[in-house]
């Protein structure tokens, strides 16, 4: 009779498994694949814990696959093949499901509490051969350091932006039975503050507060991109992606796209100007001129709001001084004094009419498509200029 100890190992080992693990649904071949450049981790440091050995019998069961093959990959862990090992760097180059490797890569490496420098070697080696993002990689060894410490709030700000594909990672979720929808909506605004600053810090070097126009690192817009083609909101067609209406070239970015698994890639580095991508980057992170003032300023009681009425007369939220920036119709502006006059003090301004969109809203704004500056007048009857609204915006 088989004892009791047994029964409880044997069950409780039975339930170790993820279930909707993104790479179950991958073909058998590379199901296999993917296992066998897990073993290749697994005897990195030339030694196989059971712990590791564990975990790749996690992943079979998870993969629906029979938990008998589990000694096929300690054998190839011990003598790799080189054409298997071309096979899978081939099969998961560029493609998203690279992401979802490394970080069972990382969970392999820390199960049995201890991570040999050897290993660590490895696992850079093998993101480096998968070109894997360096950013990705970055936020995927911070999501699997959140997800093993189970701060599911800092989690969250993985699962819900685009730094990685969430598709990648929901099974984690399931297996920890964390309602992510109730995490969100608690910490809403802290996720974002974490979102917007990890986007600071991969622009910063990049910003002149002077002169804060950017252009955008193209390893940013892949997330992106990529989660608008695997949710089916966007498709790429002669190598052109759809955005605000227009077909922009993939080509013209530095990016490729790969028809048959459906992936975009990088051909070479580059930092995107185009006008159109950069708002549509833009839109679909949300910022707002709250948000924009944060990334160059961010000083105490700096802004100020304005409420445009009759006569594009605005009234300030409070009086204007030295140095401070305007949000105006959801837009951020930075002030310069006029030769003579100024607004120092003042609680109205008066905006030159001839700079607005012939009084009719266009699109969300009342100025006109790409109006990056607004003149101010003296009065409603005095043109003497008291100084410019200059537009600022990073997208």
């Amino acid at each position: 009779m088989m004892d009791i100890l047994d029964v409880i190992d044997e069950a409780t080992k039975e339930a170790n498994s993820f279930e909707n693990h993104a790479a179950k649904d991958l073909p058998l071949e590379e199901r296999l694949l993917y296992l066998q450049g897990l073993a290749l981790v697994m005897n990195a440091d030339g030694d196989i814990h059971p712990e590791e050995r564990e975990y790749i019998r996690i992943l079979i069961k998870s993969f629906e696959m029979d938990e008998s093959i589990l000694e096929e990959f300690v054998e190839f862990a011990n003598r790799p093949e080189k054409d298997t090992v071309q096979a899978f760097f081939r099969t998961f180059r560029r493609r998203p499901v690279a992401q979802l490797f490394l970080f069972d890569a990382l969970m392999l490496t820390r199960r049995d509490d201890a991570v040999d420098e050897k290993e660590k070697v490895v696992v850079d080696k093998i993101a480096e051969q998968l070109e894997i993002l360096k950013g990705a990689q970055q936020d995927i060894f911070d999501l699997f350091c959140h997800i093993k410490n189970k701060d599911w709030e800092d989690s969250s700000l993985y699962f819900t932006s685009h730094l990685l594909n969430p598709e990648h990672f929901n099974h984690l979720l399931d297996y920890y039975e964390v309602n992510l929808d109730e995490i969100v909506n608690k910490v809403d605004e802290l996720r974002r503050k974490k979102f917007m600053s990890i986007l600071k810090n991969r622009l910063n070097e990049r910003i002149d507060v002077d002169d804060p126009k950017i252009d955008i690192p193209n390893e940013l817009l892949i997330p992106l991109f990529q989660s608008s083609i695997d949710r089916g909101d966007n498709k790429i067609i002669d190598n052109k992606i759809n955005l605000l209406d227009v077909d922009c070239e993939l080509s013209e970015l530095g990016l490729a796209y790969d028809q048959e698994y459906k992936y975009i890639y990088i051909v070479e580095d580059a930092n995107v100007t185009n006008s159109i991508v950069l708002k549509y980057f833009g839109q679909q992170i949300g910022l707002t001129p709250e948000d924009t003032y944060s990334f160059f300023y961010n000083k105490p009681n700096g802004l100020i709001f304005a409420s445009i009425g009759p006569k594009y007369r605005a009234e300030l939220s409070k009086p204007y001084e030295e140095g401070m920036c305007i949000i105006m119709d959801d837009v951020l502006w930075k002030y310069k004094r006029g030769r003579d006059f100024n607004i120092i003090g003042n609680t109205t301004i008066y905006c030159d009419g001839r700079y607005f969109s012939t009084g009719k809203y266009r699109g969300d704004t009342l100025f006109d498509e790409g109006q990056d500056r607004i003149k101010l007048r003296f009065n409603d009857e005095d043109m003497d200029e008291k100084g410019i609204l200059y537009r600022v915006q990073i997208l």
